[in-house]
C-alpha cells in the first residue's frame, strides 16, 4: 500500500540499498527493566512483555489520583517511583513523584522561578518528559533551565540557559547518554545543542545549530563503526560526535516545524516531519551534505498513527519487507 499522508520520511542506510548495522543505543542494566525516558528504554516506544491493552473506568486500573496543574509530558518510571513535570499557577513549574504502588504522591520540586515565554495554546510550560539514571531525575523547562533532582526531592543541580524565542514555547525531552545530559534547543536566536555531565550539570561541550523551529529529542545511534547523536529538526536532520559534539553530517529533507522523534530499525533511521518532502539520508559518513534518491527499497513498514498527518506522531519501525515503495508524489 503506498504512503499518502503529507508527511516526510527521511531514511538513513548506512550503505546505498543495504541496510546496515545501525541501531538505537539503549540504556544498560536495571535501566532496561523501566520506562525511565521519553518513549522507553528501546527510544522508539517498543516495551517487552506482556502488558494489558484495554482499559475502561474500572478495568485494568489499579488506581487513579488527581495530577495538579497542566502538562503534556510522559512519566517516567523507576522502581516504585513515577515521577512527571507539570505547570501550575500560570508558568511555576514542578516536577510530582509519585509511589506506583499506590499513586501517593511523595513529593513536588519547584523549578527555579523564570518569565513565561510565548505559548501556543495547545503547549504548556511542562511539555518535556523527564528522564532517569536511577540516581537523579532531569527536567527541561524552557526558560526555567535544565534542573537534576535527587530521588529523595532534593535539587542536585540546576542550569539557566537563557530565555527560550520560539513562538510556541519548548518541548523537546532529553537524553542520557553515558553519564551525560544531551538535549537541543532550536529557536529564533541562539539554537543549540549541548551536553552536560549528569552528576554534576557542568557543560561538556555546546554546539551552535543554524536551524531555527523545531521541538523534538535527539536519539543515540551505533552506526557499526562509531555512536552519533541524531537530531530531527527543521528543515534537516544533523549527527554530532557524542564525545565533543563535532558536526559529524547533515542532509536536508526534512520539512519546517519538526516534532517527531527518530526511530532505527533494519539499518536504517526514519525521520519524519509534516507536510511534505522527499528523501532520505546516511549515518556514519563526516563533513558535508548528503542527497540520496527519492525511493525507498528493502526496507522496513512502518506503522503510522491514523492522524499522522498532523507531523506530530514519531514512526514505528516493524517487519522487514522486500518490495520496492515510492514516497509520495512520486512515479
Amino acid at each position: 500500500m503506498p504512503l499518502t499522508t503529507r508527511r516526510s520520511f527521511l531514511a538513513a542506510p548506512l550503505a546505498f540499498g543495504q541496510p546496515g548495522p545501525v541501531r538505537m543505543i539503549e540504556p544498560q542494566g536495571e535501566a532496561r527493566q523501566y520506562w525511565t525516558r521519553w518513549r522507553g528504554p528501546s527510544g522508539q516506544g517498543l516495551a517487552e512483555g506482556s502488558y494489558p491493552d484495554r482499559w475502561s473506568a474500572t478495568e485494568n486500573v489499579r488506581w487513579k489520583v488527581p495530577v495538579p496543574g497542566r502538562g503534556n509530558s510522559s512519566p517516567i518510571l523507576w522502581r516504585d517511583r513515577i515521577f512527571l513535570t507539570t505547570a501550575t499557577d500560570g508558568p511555576r513549574r514542578a516536577l510530582l513523584c509519585f509511589r506506583r504502588s499506590d499513586g501517593k504522591l511523595l513529593w513536588e520540586h519547584e523549578a527555579p522561578a523564570a518569565a513565561a515565554e510565548k505559548l501556543y495554546w495547545k503547549n504548556t510550560y511542562a511539555s518535556s518528559t523527564p528522564a532517569t539514571d536511577g540516581e537523579r531525575v532531569y527536567a527541561w523547562f524552557g526558560n526555567a533551565g535544565l534542573t537534576a533532582v535527587n530521588l529523595d526531592g532534593s535539587r542536585a543541580w540546576h542550569r539557566d540557559f537563557g530565555g527560550v524565542t520560539l513562538y510556541h514555547g519548548s518541548a523537546g525531552s532529553p537524553l542520557l547518554h553515558r553519564g551525560r545530559v544531551i538535549f537541543f534547543q532550536d529557536q529564533r536566536r541562539g539554537s543549540f545543542i549541548a551536553s552536560l555531565d549528569a552528576a554534576t550539570g557542568k557543560t561538556v561541550w555546546q554546539t551552535p545549530r543554524e536551524e531555527r523551529i523545531g521541538w523534538g529529542t535527539p536519539v543515540a545511534i551505533h552506526t557499526g563503526s562509531r555512536e552519533e547523536i541524531v537530531v530531527s529538526s527543521g528543515n534537516r536532520v544533523t549527527a554530532y560526535a557524542p564525545d565533543d559534539g563535532k558536526l559529524l553530517w547533515y542532509c536536508s529533507g526534512n520539512t519546517f516545524e519538526t516534532i517527531p522523534t527518530p526511530v532505527a530499525g533494519n539499518g536504517l533511521i526514519y525521520c519524519s516531519s509534516p507536510r511534505r518532502s522527499d528523501t532520505r539520508h546516511s549515518p556514519g559518513r563526516s563533513g558535508r551534505r548528503i542527497r540520496l534518491p527519492p525511493c525507498l527499497a528493502d526496507t522496513a513498514r512502518l506503522a503510522i498513527h491514523p492522524f499522522a498527518a498532523t507531523g506530530r506522531q514519531s514512526p514505528l519501525s516493524g517487519e522487514r519487507h522486500d518490495r520496492r515503495r515510492h514516497l509520495p508524489g512520486r512515479a
